[in-house]
Protein backbone atom coordinates (compact mmCIF):
# COMPACT_ATOMS: atom_id res chain seq x y z
CA UNK A 1 0.00 0.00 0.00
CA UNK A 2 2.82 2.34 0.53
CA UNK A 3 4.51 1.64 -2.75
CA UNK A 4 1.18 2.64 -4.53
CA UNK A 5 0.78 5.82 -2.84
CA UNK A 6 4.67 6.64 -3.61
CA UNK A 7 3.65 5.86 -7.61
CA UNK A 8 0.72 8.24 -7.39
CA UNK A 9 2.84 10.97 -5.72
CA UNK A 10 5.45 10.20 -8.36
CA UNK A 11 3.02 10.53 -11.45
CA UNK A 12 1.36 13.21 -10.15
CA UNK A 13 4.89 15.08 -9.84
CA UNK A 14 6.32 13.96 -13.44
CA UNK A 15 3.04 14.89 -15.41
CA UNK A 16 3.81 18.44 -14.39
CA UNK A 17 6.15 20.81 -15.83
CA UNK A 18 9.30 21.81 -14.51
CA UNK A 19 10.06 24.46 -15.92
CA UNK A 20 7.87 27.84 -17.35
CA UNK A 21 8.44 28.25 -21.49
CA UNK A 22 10.31 30.57 -22.39
CA UNK A 23 9.18 33.02 -24.59
CA UNK A 24 10.66 36.08 -25.92
CA UNK A 25 9.49 39.70 -25.22
CA UNK A 26 8.60 41.46 -27.98
CA UNK A 27 8.91 45.17 -27.29
CA UNK A 28 6.69 47.47 -29.91
CA UNK A 29 9.01 50.38 -31.62
CA UNK A 30 6.95 53.72 -31.66
CA UNK A 31 7.61 55.21 -34.95
CA UNK A 32 8.18 59.05 -33.66
CA UNK A 33 6.53 60.01 -37.15
CA UNK A 34 2.71 58.55 -36.60
CA UNK A 35 0.90 61.18 -35.23
CA UNK A 36 -0.88 60.91 -32.02
CA UNK A 37 -4.75 60.12 -31.42
CA UNK A 38 -5.16 62.86 -27.96
CA UNK A 39 -3.92 65.98 -29.04
CA UNK A 40 -4.39 68.65 -26.63
CA UNK A 41 -6.94 70.42 -29.18
CA UNK A 42 -9.03 67.05 -29.05
CA UNK A 43 -8.57 66.73 -25.16
CA UNK A 44 -9.99 70.60 -24.73
CA UNK A 45 -12.85 69.43 -27.04
CA UNK A 46 -14.08 66.26 -25.19
CA UNK A 47 -13.61 68.60 -21.95
CA UNK A 48 -15.66 70.95 -22.79
CA UNK A 49 -18.53 68.64 -23.71
CA UNK A 50 -18.57 66.06 -21.11
CA UNK A 51 -17.34 68.90 -18.74
CA UNK A 52 -19.13 72.01 -19.28
CA UNK A 53 -21.63 71.13 -22.03
CA UNK A 54 -24.10 69.23 -19.40
CA UNK A 55 -23.81 72.66 -16.73
CA UNK A 56 -24.51 74.58 -19.24
CA UNK A 57 -27.74 72.15 -20.22
CA UNK A 58 -28.68 72.23 -16.73
CA UNK A 59 -28.80 75.92 -16.87
CA UNK A 60 -31.20 76.34 -19.77
CA UNK A 61 -33.53 73.72 -18.62
CA UNK A 62 -33.86 75.33 -15.23
CA UNK A 63 -33.73 79.08 -16.66
CA UNK A 64 -36.79 77.65 -18.44
CA UNK A 65 -38.46 75.96 -15.72
CA UNK A 66 -38.61 79.36 -13.89
CA UNK A 67 -36.17 77.76 -11.45
CA UNK A 68 -34.42 81.24 -11.37
CA UNK A 69 -37.26 83.66 -11.21
CA UNK A 70 -38.51 85.58 -7.60
CA UNK A 71 -41.36 84.08 -6.32
CA UNK A 72 -42.27 87.90 -5.71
Amino acid sequence: MNYNCYYNFQALTLDMPSKKSKRRVTSKIIDPNVEKNATPRTAKIVLFVFGVGPLILMCLFLFSNGFFNSPL
